[in-house]
């Protein structure tokens, strides 16, 4: 496994099990996020991290404070659109670049890993919508998604790419207007082949 899918699969674990760490036990008598400062400051860390190196030990960091909240979510939604932004910026960096896919922002799966985390503690629906939803990043992201490979390692970023273009999607425009025509197939076609693609099965993406 790589760092990123055992750092998700670690933290996923938790919040399935609803067992917090044991400096944690009293979870639920939260009154607000005390950790808010702390952890934007390591998401502005984890935004300039030039390494996977750099950046894991930033990424368990964050993690292990938001598994806490499990219980209590709704104490990060006054901080969830500051958290969320460095990562969006990682992310929009990344799909905006040019070059090969796998030469840009090599940390942007440990990136990913930390949406995913954010979206199983908070749920997907308060977190996304704090991902871009301008219809100039639908084609931009929907080329991202297609050159991610298969490999089980990587699922989280595939499915924070999912995530971001049907918040894009929801916008209403005229799919033409932004059709580059990059390539010979039209832009609904290559929506509905990438949706197809991860609906053939019931494992994860």
């Amino acid at each position: 496994l790589s760092s990123m899918d055992l750092l998700v699969s670690n933290e996923e674990q938790v919040i399935r099990s609803g067992d917090a760490p044991d400096d944690d036990i009293a979870a639920n008598t939260r009154s607000h996020f005390t950790e808010a400062d702390q952890v934007c400051a390591l998401l502005g860390q984890i935004e300039e991290a030039k390494s996977v190196a750099e950046c894991r030990p930033l990424c368990e960091e964050v993690m292990g404070v938001l598994v806490q909240y499990q219980e209590q979510p709704g104490l990060l939604d006054p901080y969830l659109a500051r958290m969320l932004a460095p990562l969006v910026r990682v992310l929009a960096r990344w799909v905006q670049a040019a070059g090969d896919i796998n030469d840009r922002e090599p940390t942007i799966h440990l990136v990913c890993g930390l949406i995913y985390v954010m979206c199983m503690v908070r749920g997907f629906k308060a977190t996304v919508r704090h991902l871009p939803h301008e219809a100039a990043d639908l084609e931009p992201a929907l080329e991202a998604l297609e050159q991610q490979d298969d490999s089980s390692t990587t699922w989280p970023t595939r499915y924070v790419l999912l995530l971001w273009m049907s918040m894009v999607l929801l916008t209403p425009f005229n799919l033409q207007s932004i059709d580059s025509s990059s390539t010979e197939v039209p832009l609904l076609e290559r929506i509905l082949r990438a949706g197809q693609r991860f609906l053939v099965g019931t494992a994860r993406l």
